[in-house]
This record gives C-alpha cells, sequence and structure tokens, in this order.
C-alpha cells in the first residue's frame, strides 16, 4: 500500500488504548445481493459491487482490491447527478474513532473532491424531534487530487456537542461536482470513489492515514484577561468559519467571526462588554466540525 499522509487537520494519531468496537452494519460490503448494497441506500448517482478494478483518470491511475474480504464498492456520479450513497441505524454508545478505506480517482482536474458526513442524533421526546449529538464531515481532498487506495481515520471526541448517548447514526458519502472555467457544473462519469471497511473500530494508529479536522494551532492569548484576548488558529482547508463565544449556561454572548475563509493563519479579538468575570467558551465551527475552547475573564 502507498503511504499517504495528508495533513488537512489537527488531530494527531498515534496508537490509542483500546475500547470496545462498534459495528457498523454491512460496513465491510460483504453482504450484497448482486449490486444491492444491503443496509445501505443509494440516493443518486451509481454504485457497485466490485472484487478488482483498475482505475485511470486524467492525472493518474490505480488498482483497488478489498481492503478485506472478498469485496468493496465503487461510487460513481450518474449522468448530471453526484453519487450520494449513505446508511442509518440505531447506535446506542459514544464511538471514539472512525475510519474507513478508499480510492478516489476524479474525472476531471479542475475542482472535483468526494464528501463524507457522519451524523449521531438523539430523539427528544419534549421537543418531538431529533437532537443532533456529533456532526462532523466535508470535502476531501484538494481539487482534483487522486487518493490511492488508504485508510482514512479521526478521533471524534471534540466533535459531541452533548454528554448524551446517541440513539441513531447517519453515515453519507458523496462525489462531487466541478465547476469549469466558465462556470458550468461538471458531474464527470469518469469519477470514482471506492470504499471498504467503514468502521468505528476500537483504536487508530499512524500509518498509511488521511487525518481529518480542520482547525490547527489554536491559542489564546492573554487567558485569563481582563479587557481583550486573541485566538490564533489555522486552517488547513479554505472552509466557512463560525466563532461564537458563549456564557457556561450555553447563552450565547456574541459571534466574533461568521465567514468563509482561506488555509491559512488567522484570528479573532473578543473584548467583552458589560458582562461579569468568569468562564465563557469559545466555538470554532468549520466544514470538518467543531472545536472548542475556554476563556477566563478577570
Amino acid at each position: 500500500m502507498k503511504k499517504l499522509i495528508v495533513f488537512l487537520n489537527l488531530i494527531l494519531f498515534c496508537t490509542l488504548s483500546a475500547n470496545s468496537q462498534v459495528e457498523i452494519p454491512n460496513g465491510d460490503f460483504e453482504k450484497n445481493t448482486g449490486n444491492y448494497i444491503d443496509n445501505w441506500d443509494l440516493k443518486s448517482g451509481d454504485c457497485q459491487v466490485r472484487e478488482f478494478i483498475t482505475l485511470s483518470g486524467s492525472n493518474g491511475s490505480m488498482t483497488v482490491e478489498p481492503a478485506s474480504g472478498n469485496r468493496f464498492i465503487t461510487l460513481m456520479n450518474g449522468g448530471s447527478s453526484v453519487g450520494k450513497l449513505e446508511t442509518n441505524f440505531p447506535l446506542n454508545t459514544r464511538p471514539e474513532y472512525f475510519s474507513f478505506y478508499c480510492g478516489y480517482i476524479p474525472g476531471t482536474s479542475i475542482g472535483e473532491k468526494f464528501g463524507f458526513f457522519l451524523i449521531f442524533t438523539k430523539y427528544n421526546s419534549t421537543k418531538g424531534m431529533n437532537d443532533t449529538i456529533l456532526s462532523v464531515g466535508g470535502y476531501l481532498p484538494a481539487s482534483g487530487q487522486i487518493i490511492p487506495w488508504a485508510r482514512v481515520s479521526g478521533s471524534l471526541s471534540s466533535y459531541y456537542q452533548t454528554s448524551e448517548i446517541p440513539d441513531m447514526a447517519q453515515i453519507v458519502f458523496m462525489t462531487d461536482v466541478a465547476i469549469n472555467s466558465v462556470g458550468d457544473l461538471i458531474a464527470s462519469p469518469f469519477t470514482v470513489l471506492a470504499l471498504d471497511n467503514v468502521q468505528f473500530p476500537a483504536s487508530i494508529s499512524t500509518g498509511d492515514e488521511i487525518t481529518i479536522s480542520n482547525v490547527e494551532q489554536i491559542r489564546t492569548y492573554p487567558n485569563p484577561f481582563k479587557t481583550s484576548t486573541k485566538i490564533d488558529y489555522q486552517l488547513s482547508n479554505n472552509s466557512h468559519v463560525s466563532i461564537k463565544i458563549f456564557d457556561i449556561s450555553g447563552k450565547l454572548i456574541t459571534t466574533l467571526i461568521d465567514e468563509d475563509q482561506k488555509r491559512g493563519n488567522h484570528m479573532a479579538f473578543f473584548t467583552p462588554v458589560n458582562i461579569p468575570e468568569g468562564v465563557y467558551i469559545f466555538r470554532i465551527e468549520t466544514n470538518l466540525g467543531v472545536k472548542s475552547g475556554k476563556l477566563i475573564l478577570k
């Protein structure tokens, strides 16, 4: 396997202590009826069960075999629509890690990416609706980049929004369209996303991984502070960024940033007005999830 370590974000992966593994129904794509993927719903595009395939694109080629077992799948655009595959299943625990194997050949080199989205919810009988417990996802890699057969993995601990146990999980994979020089959308029929072994593993370790997050090197200074503090952060990818300040009860105090930003170094300033001393929470939300931390006003 060709080593590919693409640092899209902050999560540092080292060998982590073992925890019980959470099973995803047919996450290894071994239980299939013809080209029907058991427990998965093809929303658009085309999906095929494979045992072997050689893929070629405008900027390279690769050969894909199952990461384990006998089968994997390929998700492709269909006509003018993107490929979209999802699964929904009950959950009664809080997985700490996720991973999947993927190989990606974009049909063009002018903007195509693939996306994945992971959402945990819990039904709130008082509201009569689902509350979001965790939401993480986004598009990767860099536009038009080939990913040889590699493992994508990440820690989920920092993305939980509450301390509750979720009761449902949703996982979505999508191919993407590109936009050409005159602004037309292109859903290339030659775009292929190969997938296998979608898991909530007991642990993750460094190796042939693409790591997922988006915000790096968060630094607050001064902290504690009296009149004003600065939040420095680094984006590994272009993203919409929202930075909000909350008190410890969860009440929104102010929104510092709510805009699209380029990858690189950024800063935000918090100068409180007419609020008491105490602990406040800053929340940085990007396309790939949420990071938060404490600010102490003295």
